[in-house]
């Protein structure tokens, strides 16, 4: 067996990666690990600097647009191009800062892998079945040799 994969999640002899389409996004050498622990919670790397980073997209360009539109709206002449860059632009880092506050809160299975230098969260970015995770950590387990453990009760600890 060349690889398995399970939603966003690789496992081969050479490593575990995370996927973003067809490419690797996040991975981790095979000799690097240390422990593989399994995880249903915040999948994100970060969550409190995403959360800060978030409420600062939000607030700054809301708080920076509202006196310029208003002395735009409250004014006879037309505002022409000037509307679109104070309005409309600001909007898209709120947009982003509200997606990036979400995924804060998202849930998902998640493996936390400890490796010779740091800890690093691989994502299932799509969530599997029990069924389908539980193969998946059997097949890791006995095709190459992964000790996996799991905080997750549904999902059979290592044998």
């Amino acid at each position: 067996m060349d690889k398995l994969k399970c939603s966003t999640v690789k496992i081969s002899d050479a490593g575990i990666s995370e996927l973003d389409g067809a490419s690797d996004l996040i991975f981790i050498p095979k000799d690097q690990i240390k422990s593989i622990t399994l995880f249903y919670g915040c999948g994100v790397q970060r969550p409190i600097i995403q959360t800060l980073l978030s409420i600062l997209l939000i607030s700054v360009p809301t708080y920076l647009c509202i006196p310029p539109l208003f002395a735009c709206l409250n004014t006879s002449e037309p505002c022409g191009g000037k509307l679109l860059f104070i309005f409309i632009m600001p909007l898209i880092f709120v947009f982003f800062g509200i997606w990036m506050f979400i995924e804060v809160f998202k849930n998902n299975y998640y493996f936390k892998v400890k490796s010779e230098n740091n800890i690093k969260k691989i994502v299932f970015k799509e969530r599997p079945t029990e069924i389908s995770l539980a193969q998946f950590i059997n097949q890791a387990r006995q095709y190459y040799g992964y000790i996996i453990e799991s905080e997750v009760k549904e999902i059979p600890h290592n044998h």
